[in-house]
C-alpha cells in the first residue's frame, strides 16, 4: 500500500501540474502542433486544416481515441500529465523511497515537460519499464522479464520514431555481455510490435514504409546536422547545453563521481553516456526526460542525505526560472487565439491560406487554438504553393561513395510530394506578417497578431 503522505504528494503536485496548464497556454517544444492536429485530424472526417503526418504517426493516432470523446487542448493536456503522473508513481513503487519521490517530483524537468505535448513523456514511461524488468531479470532470471523489457521497448518505437535512435543504445548498454538467447527473447518481441508500424502505415497510407521516409530523412539530418540542420544547430547557444546538464539535476554531473555506480550499475552509466552525447548533438533538453527516470533511480541509491538536500533547493530555484518561457508564450498565444476567433467572425465560412515566409507551420498553430466552428478549412501557406507550382514538400537521397574505380553507384531517393490538386476556392490569406509573396494578395484587415489579405 502507498501510504498517506505519498498520495498527499502527489496529489499536491497533481494539482499543481494541472493549474499551471489551465493558467498556461504552453504546449511543449518542437511538434507539439503537429502532433495536436494530427490527433484532431484522426478523430474527424472534416479536418479543419491541413496535416503533414510524416513521422510519429501512431502517437496522434492514439490521443485522437481520446478527442474524439472531448476535442479539447484540455483533453489532450490531461493525457499527457496522466503519463507524467504515472512515470513519477513507478518511480516511487520500485524503491518504496520518500526520497526517491522527493528527487522526482522537485526533477525541474518535470515541470519543463508538464504542460507538453508530446510523445517524450509516455516513451520516457515505457523506457522506465523496460529498464525495470530487465533489472528484475539480473536478479530472478525470469525470461518473461526479458520479453516484458522487448515489449515495452517495441511500443515505445510506435509512438515517437526518433526512439529508433534510442534502442540500440539501450541493447549496447544492457546486453553486451549476454547471451545470444537472452538478447532474442527481447528483441524478438520488439521488432514484431514495431511491426506493426508498417501495417498502421499500410492501412491508412497504402504503403508500409511511410513513417521511415521521416526517419530516414530529416531525422538522420538533425543527428548527423547534415543540409540546413547544420545551419540550425551551428547557432545554439550555450545556454541550452547548460540547462541540458542541470534538467535532470543540478547534481546530474555527480553520478559520473561516485565509484559504486562504476562497479554496480555500469550498463546504466554506458546508457546515459552514450544517451547524452546523442541529445546533446540534437541540443533539445527535452530529450533528457528519456534518462530521466534512471537517473533519479541512480540519485536516490546513491546521493548523500545533503546532496538531495542542496538538489531539492536548487530545483525549486530554477524551476520558476524555466517556467518563465512558458507564460511569455501564453500571453502571445493568447493574443493570436483572440484574433483567429474574431477574425473566424468576420469573415465566416471561408477557406484561409495560412503561413507566412518566416513561419509555414502557421495553419498548425492556428489549428491547436482554435476550436470553433466558423473556419471550414484551412491549407497552409507551404502546402498551396507546392501544390500550385505542382512540386514535391521534400527530397531525400542516399548513394553509394565507392571507393573503387567503379562505374556504377546505387541510390535511394524519396520524395514527400503532395497527394492531388487543391480543388478549394482560397480567397484570403492570414499570415502573422503584415507582407506576403503571394502577388495576387493585398492587405485588408489587420488584428493584434494577424494580418488578413485578401486575393484581388
Amino acid at each position: 500500500m502507498i501510504n498517506k503522505k505519498v498520495i498527499i504528494s502527489l496529489l499536491i503536485a497533481a494539482f499543481l501540474i494541472i493549474l499551471l496548464n489551465i493558467t498556461t497556454l504552453h504546449i511543449g517544444y518542437n511538434d507539439s502542433h503537429e502532433y495536436i492536429v494530427n490527433s484532431r485530424f484522426f478523430s474527424t472526417e472534416d479536418p479543419l486544416t491541413t496535416v503533414r503526418c510524416s513521422h510519429s504517426c501512431i502517437y496522434p493516432f492514439f490521443q485522437s481515441t481520446f478527442t474524439k470523446i472531448s476535442d479539447s487542448l484540455t483533453t489532450l493536456k490531461i493525457i499527457n500529465i496522466m503519463w507524467l503522473l504515472i512515470n513519477i508513481l513507478i518511480l516511487y513503487k520500485i524503491t518504496r523511497k520518500s526520497k526517491t519521490l522527493l528527487l522526482a517530483l522537485t526533477s525541474p524537468i518535470v515541470w519543463y515537460m508538464s504542460t507538453s505535448i508530446s510523445p517524450t513523456l509516455i516513451t520516457s514511461t515505457l523506457l522506465l519499464l523496460s529498464y525495470h524488468f530487465i533489472k528484475k531479470y539480473q536478479k530472478r532470471k525470469k525470461l518473461t522479464n526479458l520479453i516484458l523489457t522487448g515489449l515495452f521497448l517495441g511500443i515505445a518505437t510506435l509512438m515517437w520514431d526518433a526512439f529508433l535512435f534510442i534502442v540500440p543504445l539501450f541493447y549496447i548498454a544492457f546486453f553486451y555481455n549476454k547471451t545470444v538467447k537472452e538478447f532474442l527473447f527481447t528483441i524478438i518481441p520488439t521488432t514484431i510490435i514495431f511491426s506493426f508500424k508498417f501495417l498502421f502505415d499500410y492501412i491508412f497510407f497504402n504503403f508500409p514504409l511511410y513513417s521511415l521516409y521521416r526517419f530516414l530523412g530529416t531525422t538522420y539530418l538533425t543527428v548527423f546536422k547534415m543540409g540546413v540542420w547544420a545551419e540550425r544547430f551551428s547557432v545554439r547557444p550555450l545556454t541550452t547545453y547548460l540547462i541540458m546538464l542541470i534538467i535532470i539535476s543540478p547534481l546530474f554531473i555527480i553520478l559520473f563521481t561516485k565509484k559504486q555506480i562504476y562497479k554496480k550499475h555500469k550498463p546504466e552509466l554506458i546508457f546515459i553516456i552514450l544517451s547524452s552525447i546523442l541529445f546533446f548533438r540534437i541540443a533539445q533538453p527535452r530529450y533528457m526526460l528519456i534518462l530521466y527516470p534512471i537517473v533519479i533511480l541512480l540519485m536516490s541509491k546513491y546521493f548523500t542525505k545533503s546532496q538531495i538536500t542542496f538538489h531539492t533547493i536548487i530545483s525549486i530555484i530554477l524551476i520558476p526560472i524555466l517556467l518563465i518561457p512558458m507564460f511569455t508564450y501564453t500571453t502571445d498565444a493568447e493574443q493570436m487565439q483572440q484574433d483567429i476567433y474574431q477574425l473566424a467572425e468576420d469573415y465566416p465560412d471561408q477557406n484561409f491560406i495560412v503561413g507566412s515566409e518566416t513561419n509555414i507551420l502557421l495553419n498548425e498553430i492556428i489549428g491547436s487554438l482554435y476550436y470553433g466552428d466558423k473556419i471550414n478549412y484551412m491549407i497552409g501557406l507551404e502546402e498551396y504553393q507546392t501544390v500550385q507550382n505542382n512540386e514535391c514538400y521534400q527530397s531525400y537521397s542516399f548513394s553509394s561513395e565507392s571507393t573503387l574505380n567503379n562505374l556504377r553507384e546505387a541510390t535511394i531517393s524519396f520524395e514527400l510530394c503532395p497527394t492531388e490538386k487543391e480543388e478549394r476556392e482560397y480567397n484570403y490569406l492570414i499570415s502573422d506578417l503584415p507582407t506576403t509573396e503571394l502577388a495576387d494578395f493585398e492587405l485588408i484587415e489587420q488584428y493584434s497578431t494577424l494580418y488578413l489579405f485578401e486575393k484581388t
